[in-house]
């Protein structure tokens, strides 16, 4: 199956193969058609009783493997067989619903024909590496037409996300990543669609940077960096500033309900490089 040869499966199939049977590899027939882009192989085996929604030992289903791949057609042809967008695997390392596999992976053709068959995205949270909703999963990757299309179908940009383990004090919102990581554009993006620079950004200041190590400035890895942005102003200007962005706070300035100096109201001359990792240096 792995090797797509037709006859030989329509010969097993003769004979009675089992569809839902695992190989040593935890995947099913169609799973295996499914991400190595077989389009005949899968509506083959669909054709003959294949199940589309099989859970593996693993707990993933044909539409992750196929959404994780980029296989746009394969996952059209699943989708209209019944395939369920919204079921999260159960795969304990990767605990994803396929809209997610899809981002995280940047298939932007796959994501557009997940959300058109109905994929939500304001499901709660998964468990484990799962724990980011599909927006600020596009922000971190820095995907902004991902994002975008994810706003246009009702992804909150105020969301906050629960962390890892319900006991996490780790919640970020899709502003918050943008600032951290330095992107102009995806940041007007989410003030243009109603991201709120006055909503607290971190019930835990800078605790993500630090714990993930992605501010390499050892001032920003030191007590006294991370509790110089207070608990009750954590907001998205307050980090922004923090991040020492001038055009991202102008931005954010913008749209702020709060009072704001008068010199973060005008535009600096050009906007920063946008940086996967922000830079901090110390606050005089």
């Amino acid at each position: 199956m792995r090797f797509g040869h037709e006859q030989a499966v329509r010969n097993f199939l003769a004979q009675g193969a089992g569809l839902e049977s695992e190989d040593p590899f935890g995947k099913t027939p169609l799973m295996w058609a499914a991400q190595r882009d077989q389009l005949t192989m899968v509506k083959l085996l669909l054709a003959n009783g294949a199940k589309v929604s099989t859970l593996s030992s693993r707990g993933v289903t044909a539409l992750d493997w196929a959404s994780q791949a980029g296989h746009v057609e394969i996952v059209k042809a699943l989708l209209e067989t019944g395939a369920n967008p919204n079921t999260p695997s159960r795969d304990l390392e990767n605990p994803q619903t396929p809209l997610k596999r899809a981002v995280r992976s940047g298939h932007q053709l796959v994501v557009e024909t997940l959300l058109r068959y109905g994929a939500r995205t304001d499901l709660p949270a998964e468990r484990g590496h799962g724990f980011l909703p599909p927006l600020i999963l596009a922000v971190v990757s820095g995907n902004l037409p991902i994002a975008e299309m994810l706003l246009a179908h009702g992804a909150d940009p105020n969301e906050v996300s629960a962390g890892q383990r319900s006991t996490s004090r780790v919640k970020i919102t899709p502003l918050y990543a943008a600032i951290f990581t330095h992107q102009v554009e995806m940041t007007r993006l989410l003030l243009a669609h109603g991201a709120n620079p006055d909503q607290q950004q971190l019930e835990d200041p800078l605790y993500w940077a630090v714990m993930h190590k992605w501010v390499r400035d050892p001032f920003c890895q030191s007590i006294e960096g991370v509790t110089r942005v207070k608990f009750g102003d954590a907001t998205a200007l307050a980090m922004a500033r923090l991040f020492r962005n001038p055009y991202i706070v102008y931005l954010l300035a913008q749209y702020s309900k709060t009072t704001v100096p008068p010199e973060e109201m005008k535009a600096p001359p050009n906007p920063m490089p946008e940086e996967r990792f922000p830079y901090c240096q110390q606050v005089n």
